[in-house]
């Protein structure tokens, strides 16, 4: 286990704490004449392009992806509705859309994680997306960075939205919505299985710190 897994593993319990205090928070428990708190999160350009793009790139760039569906189809209806009360014809295709990268990243035409397949089959043949197919990688024995990268390359030859870096073994490009970003996957299958051990956790619910201990205490918790 990285440092980096502990941190994440530390970060994580902390913000699932802070919603779950901020949800626990209903208009029922609410005092009369006392006004709820908000709280107000905007984060959509913010994807991230470096020198050197890895795992947490991807991460944050899906994430945005996510994000910037959402907003498209948000603006989608309300421009739709204007340009119906104000009768002006448009052609819904020109308007921008990001289906096709969330669907290269996340598997599937739902844009949901495909269910991890164990025994081979149909299921294993039909796998697609991305991190779908990275998952499914962490879990073959003997699974590289390179062979991930050739499955890839196998059934993304075609898209548009997704290259082989030919003169960088190993490196590929996914045209985002904001732009082309290069992924360098060499630590790509060891970031993913980067998970909290049984050792870890322990050592953490005996924190002296009582906010720590209480995360790690919590039942039935996974990372």
């Amino acid at each position: 286990l990285g440092v980096s897994g502990a941190g994440a593993g530390c970060n994580g319990t902390a913000d699932s704490a802070a919603t779950n205090g901020m949800n626990g928070t209903s208009p029922e428990k609410a005092k009369r004449g006392h006004p709820l708190p908000f709280v107000g999160v905007l984060d959509i350009f913010g994807f991230e392009f470096f020198e050197t793009n890895s795992f947490e790139q991807l991460c944050i760039n899906f994430t945005n992806e996510l994000l910037q569906q959402y907003f498209n189809e948000v603006i989608f209806e309300h421009e739709a509705a204007l340009y119906a009360r104000e009768r002006v014809a448009w052609n819904p295709e020109d308007f921008p859309d990001n289906k096709a990268i969330v669907e290269l990243l996340s598997g599937a035409s739902t844009g949901r994680r495909v269910r991890r397949s164990l025994g081979g089959g149909s299921q294993a043949a039909a796998l697609s997306g991305i991190l779908p197919m990275l998952d499914e990688e962490c879990n073959v024995t003997n699974g590289s960075a390179d062979s991930w990268c050739r499955k890839l390359v196998a059934k993304y030859s075609a898209s548009k939205q997704f290259q082989a870096v030919k003169h960088r073994q190993g490196n590929f490009i996914v045209r985002h919505f904001a732009g082309p970003v290069e992924y360098t996957s060499a630590e790509f299958l060891t970031k993913n299985k980067d998970e909290l051990s049984a050792d870890v956790i322990e050592c953490l619910s005996k924190s002296a710190k009582a906010f720590i201990r209480q995360r790690f205490l919590q039942h039935g918790r996974t990372f």
